[in-house]
């Protein structure tokens, strides 16, 4: 139960304006037996929720086990102008007026009440006195795959090297198109314009044995083509970045978007994930390392190729 608790404070948390969350959280304290701390819960669903009477019901349950009466038949009738036909409210209604019903008064000319003024209540109907409210929401264990509303469990948003360093793939799997879309714009694009970039400008670099000057270069790629170099260039900055972003926040996204059987099958695929991330950073680190000298290798080589 405690442990319940822990969740469902999280959940508050995360999403404060969610009256659900309260509810949830309010009937877990009230099982604690908790049950001031209960009644702030349920008030704050109500608050939340006002056009809701099963806020309103489940505050008059709670406060009327503690023996404030006063306050559950406001709250009960504040229920039963927003559904009269709630079921439950009728009986704890009649509990409640009866408790409040004033005493007879012999000065007033109004007759003094009868046997047939209070109707005992059906055998068939527990008593809400004194009992847990009647209505137990429901807690959502496995909310995978619910969308942007889901709730996220505790622990779920952790560092996600999978979603960092093979941000669109792992983004089409974990079901997240935009942001897969967006991956492939921001790092597959400025590979490719760099590479043709490359090929054109291989010609002219062999030709004139490395001694190019940028402004050669520059109008030998021409100015638009320059301009959308420069422009790839800082996309794959903001691919970085994006990578980073998504790293951080991935694991809550994957699990809104993407069904899993429970935590554990989710944290088994991202684990699977996250090792080859990390290989695959592991990869690229030593690629950016030996690129200079690669490149070199092969410009010499077309230079002594020209040379000859």
């Amino acid at each position: 139960m405690n442990e319940a608790l822990t969740t469902a404070t999280t959940a508050v948390q995360i999403e404060p304006q969610s009256a659900a969350s309260h509810a949830i959280r309010a009937v877990i304290l009230s099982r604690l037996q908790r049950r001031d701390d209960s009644v702030g819960e349920f008030q704050e669903a109500a608050r939340l929720e006002p056009g809701n009477a099963r806020h309103h019901f489940n505050l008059a349950s709670q406060l009327s086990s503690m023996g404030r009466k006063q306050e559950a038949l406001a709250a009960a009738q504040e229920a039963q102008r927003l559904d009269p036909i709630l079921p439950n409210l009728a009986h704890l209604l009649q509990q409640l007026q009866t408790v409040h019903q004033p005493a007879w008064d012999p000065m007033k000319t109004s007759p003094a009440p009868t046997a047939q003024t209070w109707t005992p209540p059906r055998q068939d109907v527990p008593s809400l006195i004194g009992q847990q409210p009647a209505w137990t929401p429901r807690v959502e264990a496995n909310t995978s795959g619910q969308g942007s509303g889901a709730l996220i469990p505790y622990g779920i948003g952790k560092w996600n090297w999978g979603a960092f360093a093979l941000t669109s793939i792992w983004a089409l799997c974990m079901r997240l198109y935009w942001q897969a879309a967006v991956a492939i714009t921001l790092h597959v694009l400025p590979v490719i314009v760099l590479a043709i970039s490359i090929a054109k400008l291989v010609p002219e670099f062999t030709s004139a044995k490395g001694n190019v000057s940028e402004q050669e270069l520059t109008a030998h790629l021409g100015t638009a083509w320059t301009v959308f170099l420069t422009v790839s260039q800082y996309a794959f900055l903001a691919g970085i970045a994006f990578s980073i972003w998504l790293g951080i926040s991935g694991s809550g996204m994957a699990w809104r978007a993407r069904r899993f059987q429970d935590i554990g099958d989710f944290q088994a695929v991202q684990k699977a994930w996250n090792t080859w991330g990390i290989v695959s950073f592991c990869i690229l680190i030593l690629s950016i390392c030996c690129a200079p000298f690669a490149l070199g290798i092969l410009a010499a080589a077309a230079v002594g190729g020209m040379g000859k």
